[in-house]
């Protein structure tokens, strides 16, 4: 069965965050260090991630393993091999709706270049 690319970064997120869209992610797919992420990279090589720390304490080592973690679970295809950390997704900066979904056009335009910078580097991409 052939997944289609929106298939594929809800199963990332699902791997990665506690509730996606569709709601709350398997218990042992749970990554407690990731509060938020966005995975991008259609038309990519590789797949990349915006991730908001669930915490302030979560340290990037945490956070790679996090993704060790999901990519685990995950087909090679639809591994995360770029991310970097940004703000949290809020209403108030336009990047959440009310209910909680992504507005993934307010977070491109506000990380489309940081993004473009990010695919180009495997792991962790600190501007």
């Amino acid at each position: 069965m052939t997944m289609s690319k929106s298939h594929i970064r809800l199963l990332v997120l699902c791997c990665l965050a506690a509730v996606a869209i569709a709601g709350p992610a398997p218990a042992q797919d749970y990554q407690p260090q990731v509060g938020q992420a966005l995975v991008f990279g259609d038309g990519a090589p590789a797949l990349g991630a915006l991730i908001v720390p669930s915490a302030a304490n979560v340290r990037d080592e945490d956070i790679a393993t996090a993704i060790d973690r999901a990519n685990a679970a995950l087909p090679e295809y639809a591994h995360i091999k770029h991310w970097t950390k940004v703000f949290p997704f809020t209403p108030a900066n336009g990047q959440l709706t009310g209910n909680g979904r992504l507005r993934r056009d307010a977070i491109h335009g506000a990380y489309g270049e940081l993004m473009t910078r990010c695919i180009e580097t495997d792991g962790l991409y600190v501007s």
